[in-house]
């Protein structure tokens, strides 16, 4: 073995190193700003088209706690199910039918002076 010979090795396989490392380095920072790019944008989502992204069939690829890290959202917003109370909805109906039939109920009445003084 020679001592130059090994060094002349060295160097080569040392460069090339460098040049494998800057490159990953560059893949890296580019995929870093834009990750944070995209993240930015997500925040501005309302909280149901963030939810519709969030696909749990992938979660062998990526899951579901980090879709829902990287959404800037909560774990408990995918398995909420809102409880519907049956009794409120029924008085909503019922006050919706009443203002189709008869539009005025619950609109605004103005007193004119004139009135207001009669009243008084």
């Amino acid at each position: 073995m020679e001592p130059s010979k090994a060094i002349k090795e060295y160097k080569e396989a040392n460069t090339k190193l460098q040049i494998e490392v800057g490159e990953y380095a560059k893949k890296v920072g580019q995929l870093t700003i834009e990750k944070d790019w995209l993240v930015e944008k997500l925040k501005d989502l309302d909280l149901s088209k963030k939810l519709e992204m969030v696909d749990e069939s992938k979660s062998k690829v990526m899951s579901v706690v980090k879709q829902c890290e990287l959404l800037h959202l909560s774990r408990s917003n995918i398995y909420y199910a809102p409880v519907v109370n049956e009794h409120k909805l029924a008085i909503k109906e019922e006050i919706k039918a009443i203002f189709e039939e008869i539009p005025i109920y619950g609109a605004k009445r103005y007193i004119t002076n004139s009135k207001r003084t009669a009243l008084m």
